[in-house]
């Protein structure tokens, strides 16, 4: 069954998931407000991971070691054809009062025939239209729990790019340094110009240079700087480094995902995976207390000085 929602009707319908559940968000920050509301806890596994074995042991029978956990499964039209066909069998899947999701980042065969499925459930998270600025803008106010007047709201409108993740950016700083209900300069305060430079960064952390990385981001998040977006890019970012078939299913490969095959081959599975966990960590860290996080960055950098 195919659903096309935007993300603010979404949250409005209240929809009760189950089973075996496709995400296609426009912008993986959707995907991220909607994991985040799930009650559920989920086992995470990436697409290239899920084998016809891994079905047949995790969903077409009782795991008698880990129960019926609930999985979420990131880059799933990376997930191997082999697999995929069990999947479209309903006979045998046992999904009762269990919860998989696959989410989808990109268009491919596997998202299309998806759609088709009667016995899944094909969830698209549609991209605002241009007008949809306040909209979306009101829907994240709701979810940060910050109250903004129309001058404020307008003035937001016109000097943040419209993007879920640049108005998330602005909204986590609002949210750490001010009341519920900001002041129109004290939003002024907080609309700047990020002083990260993401592809740097990452560079430095994929090719293990994690003394001048950690140094270099301590010093941005002792002035202030918002690191939000740039801790998602990070999640996101080791991600495909430990999604090892990326090569293969990049057909025009830029100067960026060169980069990512090459710290492919400086890192193993088990340590990205970690990676990837490491900067999950830090994003819920710095949204619960900015400061726990510059501390944690502290400890961290320590370490690797002995």
């Amino acid at each position: 069954m195919r659903s096309k929602w935007k993300i603010w009707d979404f949250f409005a319908s209240n929809s009760q998931l189950e089973g075996l559940v496709g995400f296609y968000c426009y912008d993986q920050y959707a995907f991220k407000y909607i994991k985040d509301n799930l009650a559920e806890k989920f086992v995470i596994k990436f697409g290239h991971e899920i084998t016809p074995d891994w079905v047949d042991q995790k969903l077409r029978m009782m795991d008698l070691f880990g129960g019926c956990e609930n999985y979420l499964i990131h880059f799933a039209e990376a997930i191997p054809t082999a697999a995929m066909k069990l999947l479209e069998q309903p006979e045998g899947l046992l999904l009762e009062n269990r919860l998989v999701i696959f989410n989808f980042t990109k268009e491919n065969d596997h998202l299309k025939k998806w759609r088709k499925w009667e016995h899944v459930n094909c969830i698209e998270i549609q991209a605002p239209a241009f007008w949809e600025e306040i909209e979306l803008l009101n829907f994240l106010c709701d979810r940060w729990e910050i109250y903004l007047g129309y001058q404020e709201k307008q003035y937001f409108c016109e000097q943040v790019p419209f993007e879920i993740g640049a108005y998330t950016d602005v909204l986590s700083q609002l949210k750490i340094n001010t009341n519920a209900k900001p002041t129109l300069d004290q939003i002024k305060e907080h609309i700047q110009v990020s002083k990260f430079d993401h592809f740097h960064l990452a560079e430095l952390f994929g090719n293990r240079k994690l003394i001048a990385f950690y140094r270099k981001f301590l010093s941005l998040v002792e002035e202030q700087q918002d690191v939000f977006r740039f801790l998602y890019f990070m999640h996101t970012h080791m991600s495909k480094v430990h999604h090892k078939d990326y090569q293969k299913e990049t057909k025009r490969l830029s100067k960026y995902d060169k980069q990512i095959i090459n710290q492919q081959k400086i890192w193993k599975t088990d340590e990205t995976a970690r990676a990837v966990n490491y900067f999950n960590d830090l994003l819920s860290i710095y949204k619960l207390n900015k400061k726990e996080l510059a501390a944690r960055l502290k400890r961290d950098y320590l370490k690797l000085l002995g």
